[in-house]
């Protein structure tokens, strides 16, 4: 898609979901989400062809600036981990951004937080998903899920945000483009 110079870029639909989590178990979420993010690895080492990756593609079409916190773009990763990139860093949230964005294709940010109410550790992280139509939200939601069920994670917040992003005048070059909030879903 290639828009005429100074024609309005496309809107699109997306929906961002923000989970505040606290880790109650740090071992045993570093050693589930370890276990994913190597299953993530593995499902696309080797993968190059075009209709493979060709899913997480709308996202270079996307500026994942300010608006999106700098979430990386799942295709960057899935052509990583093609390539047989290891992935892991030993870093809880980015280990964990790592593994959802590998298995859902949705851009994901992990931020470790200190909770206003909390002095001491547990820690908490903030978990950001983004989702375009298409792309599996839904996914990437229940494997944050099944960190809970472990007792790993317990989840106190859940925001739900439908936003709309804008392609950029040049589809290659996602600089040219802006995202506005919308609609705040809050989930209760």
């Amino acid at each position: 898609m290639t828009a005429a110079l100074g024609a309005v870029p496309a809107e699109v639909d997306c929906r961002r979901l923000e989970l505040l989590t606290v880790v109650n178990d740090r071992a045993r979420c570093e050693k589930s989400m370890s276990a994913l993010l190597d299953r993530a690895a593995r499902r696309w080492l080797g993968r190059t062809g075009q209709g493979e990756l060709a899913p997480g593609r709308g996202w270079h079409t996307i500026d994942r600036g300010e608006q999106f916190g700098g979430a990386d773009s799942p295709i960057r990763l899935i052509e990583a981990a093609a390539a047989g990139t290891v992935l892991r860093t030993g870093n809880l949230a980015t280990d964990l951004a790592a593994t959802l964005m590998l298995h859902s294709r949705c851009p994901a940010l992990a931020d470790s937080i200190q909770l206003p109410d909390r002095i001491t550790p547990p820690s908490s992280l903030r978990i950001t998903i983004y989702g375009l139509d298409g792309d599996d939200l839904a996914l990437a939601e229940s494997l944050v899920d099944v960190l809970t069920r472990g007792d790993a994670l317990t989840i106190l917040d859940r925001i739900t945000q439908a936003i709309t992003v804008h392609a950029g005048p040049d589809s290659t070059d996602p600089r040219g483009c802006g995202c506005a909030a919308v609609t705040d879903l809050r989930a209760g």
